[in-house]
């Protein structure tokens, strides 16, 4: 089991929770990151391929290879991912996202508890 200490003594509320939480029940602590970890990677990385909430980012990396491709076939995975893109699907691709994060996570407490770690001197930092 991943043990979870702090260099830093916290000293808000919110550090103070997430400190405890992080200490009393590391799993779901874990879990919790990559909940919140995961969509915002998974969105953040579709954006930066080129899939925006308008279709495909002109001179992104997917516009050459829709060039590429030509017409794109209606339900492939070029178009899935385009049509979660521009916010289809929405609520239900981040909790899909969501769980996989959750699960990927509690298989990894030392990178989620790691992760915590992060949020809480940031916060530390930004007071």
């Amino acid at each position: 089991m991943a043990t979870f200490q702090l260099d830093i003594i916290p000293d808000n509320v919110f550090s103070v929770t997430l400190y405890k939480l992080g200490r009393n029940h590391p799993i779901f602590a874990s879990a919790l990151v990559g909940a919140v970890v995961a969509p915002v990677a998974v969105i953040s990385g579709l954006f930066l391929l080129g899939f925006g909430r308008g279709g495909i980012i002109r001179g992104s990396l997917l516009a050459g290879i829709q060039s590429g491709i030509g017409d794109v076939v209606k339900g492939s995975r070029f178009a899935f991912f385009q049509s979660i893109g521009a916010g289809a699907f929405r609520i239900p691709t981040l909790l899909v996202v969501s769980a996989i994060g959750s699960i990927i996570a509690m298989q990894n407490q030392q990178s989620a508890l790691a992760i915590l770690k992060t949020f809480n001197r940031i916060f530390a930092f930004l007071r």
